[in-house]
């Protein structure tokens, strides 16, 4: 109906040819630029929502006609030698519909008349953009009004200031709706899947339209279509007045898959960072304008763009997207998972023979008087040189097939080192691999002729001149050997130790060797 304006860009008497019609359209734009010139405007801001700017049109008439002040195109005259100046002022709006509907009183037919907006004209209105919207194309309102002329400067046009122009914004005539399409990135559904199956729950917070919000949030499957009640859509002047409870509700994940927040603030943002953050949530922000800045700042971590954006955002946020594109967070996000991982598998795997098996040795040598299992050399020997070339090798395994199916982990309980980790490092592995190197040990010793009731509490009488039939030449051959047994099994032990945890959750098997 009339209230739509579809562009279309063929069928110009000039040429069917796209190119020279485009020229066409815009010789007749910088025409109408030249001829209204601009002559104040309030720009646009995130928080009204709204642009408007003020443009007048000079043109010479002789005195005979008078333009009757009624008239909406009407302004001041000016008679300078019976001839006038007419200035036609024109104040132009654009921006969220619902802006500009607030303050229009008529709307403009196709025949040029103005008439009065009536529940009828907005119901239709609010009809088409809802409908526009719920294609998820963004919808503009334009409207106009012809005001009267400040009293002119001498010679010149009259600037407006933005409290001038604020003063005549009422009474608008509403002109229509350009709707446009800002389509999704087709890596986008697949990023938001992924981050559905990782745990990680995906809202959406714009200033649009509710309904075109609520399309693209399908669209980009961030909403499920199939089970409606799992899905919020809310108004960003209604989070004002939410309860705790009201929010409670909200961001409990595990009965909503889908939030979208619609026509919300900058203000807005930050607050749904915080309450989302007060419900045990960590947040990744994602944002580019300077008014995101403080939700960046608030959030656990802020995400801008590289490319463009503006730098107040750079400044605030931990992360920057180089290629602008919603699915490298994700990338991004396996990335620090397998970093965690690849982290804790190597403390697995240095623990249990790097200190456990290490520190046993010495407690038995000092309390319990047995000659010194594992010599400091050899000890050495393992930090710095058998230990270190698989601990390397740990640091670049590849991810296990399903570390982005796993629930993300609960920041105060699930730490890199925990009671989980200590207990099959010291308690698990650490106890097999001393029990086994003690037992290669002893076996050597008995192979010298040495019963472990002679070793125990061989204090002083270790390395004296007669030790059991030993002198002190045959005692260090002897202690020699078993060191270096219990070396050798630590070392063996320790390799196997190495495949076994370079998977926590899938067989080894499956996983592939990084050569």
């Amino acid at each position: 109906h009339h209230h739509h304006h579809h562009h279309h860009d063929g069928g110009t008497p000039l040429s069917n040819n796209r190119k020279e019609s485009s020229h066409y359209y815009y010789d007749m734009l910088e025409s109408y630029r030249m001829q209204w010139p601009k002559q104040g405007e309030i720009p646009f801001n995130s928080k009204n929502k709204w642009q408007a700017s003020v443009h007048s049109q000079k043109h010479q008439q002789p005195s005979s006609t008078t333009i009757p002040s009624s008239s909406y195109d009407a302004a001041a005259s000016i008679d300078t030698d019976n001839v006038q100046i007419y200035l036609n002022n024109i104040l132009l709006m654009k921006g969220a519909p619902e802006k500009v509907l607030e303050r229009c009183t008529l709307h403009l037919m196709e025949d040029g008349r103005q008439v009065d907006l009536d529940d009828g004209a907005l119901a239709q209105i609010h009809t088409a953009i809802s409908d526009l919207g719920s294609r998820g194309e963004r919808v503009l309102g334009l409207c106009k009004k012809a005001i009267e002329s400040n009293i002119m400067e001498e010679g010149g046009v009259d600037k407006y200031s933005e409290s001038s122009i604020l003063s005549h914004m009422q009474g608008m005539c509403f002109v229509g709706l350009v709707s446009m399409q800002d389509p999704i990135r087709a890596s986008v559904p697949p990023a938001i899947e992924q981050c559905h199956a990782a745990g990680i729950r995906v809202i959406m917070v714009t200033g649009d339209h509710i309904s075109t919000a609520e399309a693209i949030g399908k669209q980009a499957g961030i909403l499920n279509n199939a089970d409606k009640a799992r899905d919020s859509v809310v108004q960003g002047t209604d989070i004002h007045s939410f309860t705790p409870e009201d929010w409670a509700a909200l961001f409990d994940m595990d009965n909503h898959r889908g939030i979208v927040f619609a026509r919300t603030t900058p203000q807005d943002k930050l607050m749904i960072v915080q309450e989302a953050q007060k419900h045990g949530h960590t947040i990744a922000m994602l944002g580019d304008g300077v008014n995101d800045a403080p939700a960046l700042k608030e959030a656990n971590i802020g995400v801008a763009m590289g490319k463009g954006g503006s730098d107040v955002a750079r400044e605030a946020a931990t992360m920057l997207l180089l290629d602008n594109n919603f699915a490298s967070i994700v990338k991004g996000i396996a990335e620090g998972r397998l970093l965690f991982e690849n982290v804790k598998k190597v403390i697995i795997y240095l623990l249990p023979a790097g200190s456990f098996s290490e520190i046993i040795p010495v407690l038995v040598n000092t309390f319990l008087g047995l000659p010194l299992p594992l010599s400091s050399f050899l000890m050495i020997v393992i930090c710095l040189f058998t230990d270190v070339l698989p601990s390397l090798c740990l640091v670049y395994e590849t991810p296990e097939h399903d570390i982005m199916e796993q629930k993300p982990r609960n920041i105060k309980t699930q730490k890199l080192v925990d009671a989980k980790l200590v207990l099959t490092a010291y308690f698990y592995t650490g106890v097999m691999e001393s029990f086994a190197a003690f037992l290669n040990y002893f076996l050597v010793m008995w192979y010298y002729g040495l019963a472990p009731s002679q070793l125990f509490a061989s204090f002083a009488t270790w390395g004296g001149d007669d030790f059991y039939g030993l002198n002190k030449e045959q005692q260090a051959i002897a202690l020699n050997s078993a060191q270096s047994a219990f070396f050798v099994a630590l070392v063996f032990m320790q390799f196997f130790n190495c495949q076994m945890v370079r998977t926590r959750r899938g067989s080894v098997f499956k996983q592939p060797v990084n050569w």
